[in-house]
């Protein structure tokens, strides 16, 4: 009795992949692609950023130098290397996520 029913859902499933993956598969507009260019936006940052950006990798290094997290002082380092920087990111994203929502 359950071999009909096997048979019923085989035909429904092939039904239903004749309809729907030809739709999957439809051809798109070809596009000229777009030259990959990230060195393009990474010149097009601000003062502001690129002094945030220099200032976290400075911060980071010079915190790596002092706790020396290589010598097993990794939770001094965590906490006062990492920590300040992730902070301060996570905060300029709350505030840059406010700003694009005023403007909409």
């Amino acid at each position: 009795m359950s071999s009909g029913f096997q048979e019923i859902l085989l035909i429904v499933v092939i039904i239903l992949a004749i309809l729907f993956i030809p739709r999957m598969m439809a051809p798109q507009k070809r596009q000229k692609p777009k030259p990959a260019r990230p060195m393009r936006r990474l010149l097009k940052l601000s003062v502001k950023w690129r002094i945030a950006l220099v200032s976290s990798l400075l911060w980071l290094m010079g915190a790596a130098l002092y706790f020396q997290p290589w010598h097993g002082k990794t939770e001094k380092f965590m906490l006062f290397g990492i920590g300040p920087v992730l902070i301060g990111w996570c905060i300029t994203w709350v505030i840059a996520g406010f700003g694009a929502r005023e403007k909409n």
